[in-house]
């Protein structure tokens, strides 16, 4: 069994060579077709929209430093389908007439499948109930790019819905290597998650109007003094007050100052707000 502190992080942090033939510093050259070798377990088709979507379409010409950029992004594609050992081993460049072909070589490793999943640090949720969010299980292709966005994402803004706005994870992974080359693996997780304190609401303020004109706003504010922080009842309040087209548009994450005491716990809001001109 090999252990491997590997923070998600530094999972989708790629190590990339590159042949002799890719000129980073030469102009950009048209390119006849782009080739794959060693991606047994991919299509062509999903390699090239994954790459072409990186390019912004932009494949046409060869730049080494975009195609090699992009190209390192194709792990992500492998990493998805259990392949968490994928490199980008190298990309050049072949003449063809006036043209080049652009090779890029995949190494794919082993599949691995999920073994046991273990999470430290957690309060506010069960080891249960955060495994049937992430929707993977046992057994199942390990799926890392999903498991990025998961912890990451979609579970830092459940745990901001809760008021933890300090959260943070990463996980150690477990390679269990299968006997035979071509036989899949077993990863088993380890998530530590780091709650941090609950914030509630401190202070609220309007800035930019009349005092009066600001309390009555503040009235139908979504959120009390000593109420936990939602960000989300922020955004739908800023979206209730830009419809009513009486105040220049209201960006949450520009004209609201948002003002953290760890010691308290709590989180003061100054919102800017400027009426429309007549």
């Amino acid at each position: 069994m090999k252990s491997i502190l590997f923070a998600l992080c530094l999972v989708l942090a790629f190590q990339f060579s590159t042949s002799a033939q890719v000129q980073d510093n030469g102009p950009a050259l048209p390119v006849r077709e782009i080739r794959f070798e060693g991606g047994r377990h991919f299509s062509r088709a999903e390699l090239i929209r994954d790459l072409k979507n990186c390019l912004d379409d932009e494949d046409e010409l060869y730049d080494a430093i975009r195609y090699k950029h992009c190209s390192q992004k194709l792990r992500s594609v492998m990493y998805s389908k259990g392949f968490l050992r994928a490199t980008v081993d190298d990309i050049g460049i072949e003449p063809s007439g006036e043209k080049v072909v652009v090779v890029i070589r995949l190494n794919e490793g082993n599949r691995y499948r999920w073994g046991s999943f273990k999470i430290e640090g957690i309060r506010a949720f069960s080891e249960k109930e955060l495994i049937r969010m992430f929707g993977q299980q046992t057994g199942d292709i390990a799926n890392a790019t999903a498991f990025k966005v998961f912890l990451f994402d979609k579970l830092r803004t459940e745990y901001q819905e809760r008021g933890y706005v300090q959260y943070d994870a990463e996980w150690e992974a477990d390679f269990i290597d299968p006997v035979e080359s071509d036989a899949e693996g077993v990863v088993n997780a380890t998530v530590s998650i780091y709650e941090g304190k609950t914030f509630s609401v401190g202070r609220i303020s309007v800035s930019g109007l009349e005092p009066v004109e600001g309390e009555a706003l503040l009235a139908n504010f979504p959120m009390k003094s000593g109420d936990i922080y939602v960000p989300s009842k922020l955004k739908k309040w800023a979206d209730a007050i830009n419809r009513t087209g009486r105040f220049a548009f209201l960006d949450k994450d520009r004209h609201v100052q948002i003002l953290t005491d760890e010691d308290a716990a709590d989180i003061d809001l100054i919102i800017s707000l400027s009426k429309v001109q007549p």
